[in-house]
């Protein structure tokens, strides 16, 4: 009887620490980020890099620019661009949509505003849900990875890449 006690015993023990490890596993590589949706498309930007975001009570179309420029707005002291990202990449069409919020981020000083039809919110992404894009994928240029929450995916973006990105079709341009 003692016997089976020690087993049982040892092996809820086993079974408690294999737990944990699985717990600290699903915690390692863990990442925060602002989620949120336009064009049908759902996309994340690391909280680290996010500073601000409300509900837009303005925005000020530019005259002549690519249909991913949305306007300018005024928001949590930043004069503000606000971008489709989803067109930007090329993942829909400009065109009529319904913008609410802007998601303000930083990166090197500089601050982009995101237009959303909706702010999910602030999402822990397991880094074992997490996969890089395909070389050669299109939204590459302001993206690198994929994110599976549920049944949902979410192009992780990258603050950097989509600026360097603009500032090279602005120098295009010119």
């Amino acid at each position: 009887m003692r016997a089976a006690r020690d087993v049982g015993t040892l092996l809820r023990e086993r079974a408690r620490r294999l737990s944990l490890r699985e717990r600290a596993d699903d915690t390692a590589g863990m990442e925060q980020a602002v989620i949120f949706s336009i064009g049908g498309q759902r996309f994340g930007l690391p909280l680290s890099e996010v500073v601000y975001a409300a509900r837009l009570q303005h925005l000020t179309p530019i005259p002549r620019v690519v249909p991913h420029y949305l306007g300018l707005t005024w928001m949590g002291g930043y004069l503000v661009t606000v971008l489709d990202v989803a067109v930007l990449l090329g993942l829909r069409d400009g065109g009529m949509r319904d913008v609410t919020t802007c998601v303000i981020g930083s990166c090197g000083g500089r601050q982009l505003g995101f237009g959303a039809e909706l702010v999910m919110g602030i999402e822990d992404v397991p880094g074992s849900q997490i996969a890089p894009l395909l070389a050669g994928d299109p939204r590459e240029a302001g993206a690198s990875r994929l994110a599976f929450l549920g049944d949902h995916r979410v192009l992780l973006l990258d603050l950097g890449r989509l600026l360097a990105r603009l500032d090279a079709s602005t120098s295009a341009r010119v």
